[in-house]
């Protein structure tokens, strides 16, 4: 049984990201096309159709909510995910994993000793935030909060209906509720049949952890294109930083490790450094179809709104500011309108969070 319940935790956290990825990745230059980028493609489309799906029915729905919102979401994920396949298979430019692992291999073998050491260092790093965060889960205040959210929607059916102080039910708590980051958690927890506390605690981080990192490399990657050494440098630097960066409990060090199953963490370690990823890597260099730094774009912004209400209203400024810096550099001020239009939906979600 257990075997059976971590086999459901890894269909739904490592296959199903994967294959949903594959359904925008079709929109992605071949250089862009790789499986860490389709990887972490899907886990901000998979929380953008979160927000989607799940807003309207927390809005309109008292009763039954969470039961409606998981039967309609994991269905939408099972035919996106039958979808990326299918069209992957029909693309002319798919992926393919063999020859990805080969060129991989072959990378590896003409890495520099430095850069072997770093990446060494870096896995020893990777293994140690692992066991840490795995064997000394931290607690805080927000536990009693989030985790008591998404278990009250998995036994009463309610969104944010239910006062974490007392057991009570109360009006939507909108302030919380358009930030549905625990309800993927519990939508996880009732499909494997693992407590709540467990699959935020233990098993979230192992997958919010190297996702990050994932971003931090492409980071790397874009600042430092041809030297290796330095991307792994890189990476290994963010690394130590964040290990030892709880100079504040506020900072997104201290998140990061300390409360990386919450939203905000996912947000400041995750949603924002990506933005930043975009920006670079559209601008890095020129090219005439950028329909997937658009579309990567606005996905993104919707995932924001699922970590925190407040990401939304961060990534929307971020991505305004850099479309400035950028219309400075390029001159090009249809890609700045573009750029602005992509902030739409987080415009939107803002209006909805004011009215509603």
């Amino acid at each position: 049984m257990i075997i059976l319940k971590l086999l459901v935790v890894v269909l739904l956290l490592l296959v199903v990201p994967f294959l949903v990825g594959l359904l925008p990745s079709r929109f992605f230059n071949q250089d862009m096309k790789t499986p860490g980028n389709i990887f972490a493609l899907g886990y901000i489309l998979m929380l953008a159709i979160l927000e989607v799906v799940g807003i309207p029915i927390t809005l309109l729905f008292v009763y039954d909510a969470y039961y409606i919102l998981a039967w309609v979401y994991g269905g939408i994920l099972l035919v996106c995910s039958f979808l990326g396949v299918f069209l992957e298979l029909r693309s002319p430019n798919r992926i393919n994993i063999s020859e990805f692992w080969q060129r991989s291999k072959a990378k590896m073998k003409h890495l520099s000793k430095e850069a072997k050491v770093y990446c060494i260092i870096i896995g020893a790093l990777l293994i140690f935030q692992f066991v840490m965060t795995f064997v000394l889960a931290s607690m805080d205040a927000d536990d009693f909060f989030y985790n008591s959210q998404a278990l009250s929607a998995q036994s009463y059916g309610t969104l944010y209906r239910m006062s974490a102080d007392t057991g009570r039910t109360m009006p939507l708590d909108l302030r919380h509720g358009m930030a549905l980051f625990p309800i993927f958690q519990a939508f996880v927890s009732t499909c494997s049949q693992i407590h709540v506390a467990i699959v935020s605690h233990k098993i979230m981080p192992l997958v919010l952890i190297p996702l990050s990192y994932l971003v931090v490399l492409k980071i790397g990657q874009v600042l430092f294109p041809k030297r290796k050494e330095a991307q792994y440098l890189f990476v290994l630097l963010m690394n130590v930083w964040r290990i030892f960066g709880y100079v504040s409990y506020f900072t997104s060090e201290t998140f990061f490790l300390l409360r990386t199953w919450q939203g905000k963490s996912f947000a400041g370690n995750f949603v924002l450094p990506a933005v930043l990823w975009l920006f670079l890597a559209r601008y890095e260099e020129e090219r005439n179809d950028n329909r997937w730094f658009y579309i990567s774009l606005i996905l993104l912004i919707l995932a924001g709104g699922s970590s925190s209400s407040l990401a939304v209203l961060l990534t929307c400024g971020l991505t305004a500011l850099l479309s400035v810096l950028f219309l400075y550099r390029r001159r090009n001020i249809k890609n700045f309108l573009k750029e602005l239009c992509c902030c739409i939906p987080g415009l939107i979600y803002i209006v909805i969070y004011m009215l509603a």
